[in-house]
């Protein structure tokens, strides 16, 4: 029994090594070091303690007043998960996202900014360069912003002038059922109705 807990465990920090080995080149590709944070792996994000985890969850989760049985939520942990069971693992050219700005969590570790008050963006994708193992995802999703439109709630309308963004996987919160008139179009249909508040969260109660 020894002998195979040995093994198992070597396996286990090899992962972990890949993973954090792969977030590094990340960083490099892509020009970003705070991407360097997305992926890191749990046995490194645990140095950090379970009350500050809690302190910072409590305030960098966002809470969404959209039902998952009309559009897909990450939050959602009967249809989604970690790795291969990811939100990003089915997103397509053309998805309209939901994605986290400000600062959120990724296995206990802040990133992005650690004062910021947690909020949500838009985008119409257009790429995904994702790798997703067993228990962990690690890339960038690419795309441009996207609004929602003013006068109707069920349209949303890509940027003018283009705006690119791209983001982390794990800042990835959930996907919209909106189809777009034609290919090239500036204007998406979305299934339900969408309003400026979509997700909020626990700090911005007490602001």
């Amino acid at each position: 029994p020894f002998f195979y807990f040995k093994i198992v465990q070597y396996y286990m920090v090899r992962h972990q090594m890949y993973c954090l080995l792969l977030g590094i080149a990340d960083a490099l590709a892509f020009g970003s070091p705070s991407l360097l944070y997305h992926h890191l792996p749990s046995s490194v994000s645990s140095l950090r303690s379970s009350t500050t985890f809690s302190q910072h969850q409590s305030k960098l989760r966002l809470y969404s007043s959209l039902d998952s049985s009309k559009i897909d939520l990450q939050s959602d942990d009967t249809n989604f998960g970690r790795g291969d069971f990811h939100l990003s693992a089915l997103i397509e050219e053309g998805d309209v996202v939901v994605y986290q700005t400000g600062s959120w969590l990724v296995d206990g570790v802040v990133v992005g900014d650690d004062a910021a008050v947690p909020s949500f963006a838009l985008a119409k994708i257009d790429n995904v360069q994702v790798v997703w193992t067993h228990n962990c995802e690690h890339g960038v999703l690419r795309g441009i912003e996207v609004d929602i439109d003013p006068q109707d709630n069920t349209r949303v309308l890509v940027s003018d002038p283009l705006h690119d963004i791209e983001f982390g996987p794990e800042q990835l919160l959930a996907r919209l059922p909106v189809s777009w008139e034609e290919e090239g179009s500036s204007v998406g249909i979305s299934n339900v109705p969408l309003q400026a508040q979509l997700w909020w969260s626990d700090q911005e109660s007490d602001i």
